[in-house]
């Protein structure tokens, strides 16, 4: 069974997603998510080293 109206739609939908603007968009986007995510990964080094110094600090005889 053919769906020609479904194809026609789904070629349409294709066809302005890959529009040069629209392909512009989304790699700025998706280098905003990747600069968004090294600094969420850095701020938990920083958490985890902190963490791990408060407990040898919890622990070190005084």
């Amino acid at each position: 069974m053919r769906a020609l109206p479904v194809d026609t739609h789904v070629k349409c939908i294709l066809l302005e997603a890959l529009r040069p603007d629209k392909i512009a968009i989304t790699i700025a986007a998706l280098g905003q998510i990747e600069e968004e995510t090294r600094q969420l990964e850095r701020q938990w080094v920083l958490r985890r080293e902190r963490a791990r110094y408060e407990a040898e600090r919890a622990t070190t005889p005084i």
